[in-house]
């Protein structure tokens, strides 16, 4: 067998990731300049910020919410990153206290690539009653999602026939959020003008470097795939801090292409509960590190209980494996290391070779995207299963209505 016969969406897509770093920096752009984008007397006057999103976006708001803090932050603004439930409920406590005067100097950002999740809308609607500014950074405008916004930034990622489940999509989330949190320091005065084109240099820096990678990347999944695939049906990725998002993002993709089990959680979570899980020897577990973080060590001897333990392991870090002090026989893959000031990037790559693994797998495994019984060339608009019937999609077809509060 060779890789070839494992060609899917998921892998078509990991394999043009690192191409399109420039023409989804030059979306933004476009985005920015439209009417829809915040004015700049809006974003001057913003000393609240909350990030929110569902799916594969909840990870992305976890992973610009430290961007924004160094940005954006001290005593210039507060940033809230949660899921939309939490923001939708204790928006109004958590930063506003239900003051019109804090709410205009409040902005919720809300990321939806394909504009449909009815837990943002509600997000945008109660905001829009607390009088606080909101923007949708999304690919679809024309959605409940954009409807709802009062701002827009289209991201315009690039055209791509595949799809589903999401990986470029959610690069242009990350991109586009990204440098609108760096264009809001430069209005501020917080950073110098530029700081906008300093930070898309390094996301095409890192892309670059990717580009010359991922290919080797798909080789050694592939292997890796093959080696494993008659062992292994549970999965777990482990990450701190900002790299938790890239530890959800591999489980989240087995689960979308095979519908495996899979978890994920941070090191002293793993080293208190999940090394305890049974058969050891049926578990993929995927590490995350980062050689100047201080929780290099913790996140090390996570990895290493885990190979004791009996599992399969697989260690992703952006420095010599030497530097965190890992036992031989562990896998590793090197990663390119991000820039000192903004490390954060580094994650907008750097689950790249987990999706390929998971790829590899689920066409191993009979190719079942969402559990469709469709091999991984499905189109959105061929899924059969029963997750595709009115009855399992209610949250999307759910009708958002913002109840008035009764004064004491």
């Amino acid at each position: 067998m060779v890789k070839q016969d494992l060609d899917s969406k998921l892998r078509r897509q990991v394999l043009s990731y690192p191409g399109i770093a420039r023409e989804q920096i030059e979306g933004f752009y476009k985005g920015k300049s439209e009417a829809s984008f915040p004015p700049d007397e809006v974003l001057k006057e913003i000393r609240h910020i909350y990030i929110t999103g569902s799916g594969d976006c909840i990870a992305a708001a976890r992973i610009l919410k430290p961007i924004a803090e160094k940005l954006l932050g001290g005593f210039s603004a507060k940033v809230y990153a949660d899921t939309p439930l939490n923001v939708g409920r204790y928006m109004s406590l958590a930063a506003t206290n239900d003051d019109p005067d804090i709410g205009r100097q409040t902005l919720l950002i809300g990321l939806s690539v394909w504009g449909f999740p009815a837990r943002v809308v509600e997000c945008l609607k109660r905001a829009e009653k607390l009088g606080i500014h909101t923007l949708d950074v999304t690919n679809s405008p024309d959605t409940p999602v954009g409807h709802a916004a009062e701002f827009i930034l289209n991201v315009y990622d690039p055209v791509n026939p595949d799809t589903h489940p999401g990986c470029r999509d959610y690069f242009g989330t990350l991109v586009g959020t990204a440098l609108t949190l760096a264009y809001m320091s430069e209005v501020k005065g917080l950073r110098p003008e530029g700081t906008v084109k300093h930070m898309a240099d390094e996301i095409i820096r890192l892309a670059d470097e990717y580009a010359k990678l991922v290919d080797g990347f798909d080789d050694e999944m592939f292997e890796l795939a093959l080696e494993v695939k008659d062992k292994i049906d549970i999965f777990e990725g482990v990450g701190d801090g900002y790299q938790y998002s890239s530890a959800f993002f591999l489980p989240a993709k087995v689960i979308e292409t095979s519908g495996r089990y899979a978890v994920w959680s941070n090191s002293i979570d793993f080293r208190n509960t999940s090394i305890y899980y049974k058969n050891p020897e049926r578990i993929m577990t995927v590490f995350y590190g980062e050689e100047d973080r201080a929780d290099k060590e913790s996140i090390a001897e996570a990895a290493r209980m885990a190979l004791s333990a009996g599992r399969e392991v697989l260690f992703i870090g952006d420095g010599p494996k030497e530097s965190f002090g890992l036992p031989s026989d562990m896998r590793y893959i090197e990663l390119p290391k991000a820039d000192k000031e903004f490390p954060e990037l580094g994650t907008f790559f750097n689950h790249l070779p987990g999706d390929l693994l998971a790829s590899h797998l689920c066409e191993l495994w009979g190719g079942h995207y969402f559990r469709d019984g469709s091999s991984g060339s499905f189109t959105a608009s061929e899924i059969t299963s029963i997750w595709a019937r009115p009855d399992m999609s209610t949250l999307k077809g759910s009708k958002i209505v913002i109840v008035e509060e009764e004064e004491a």
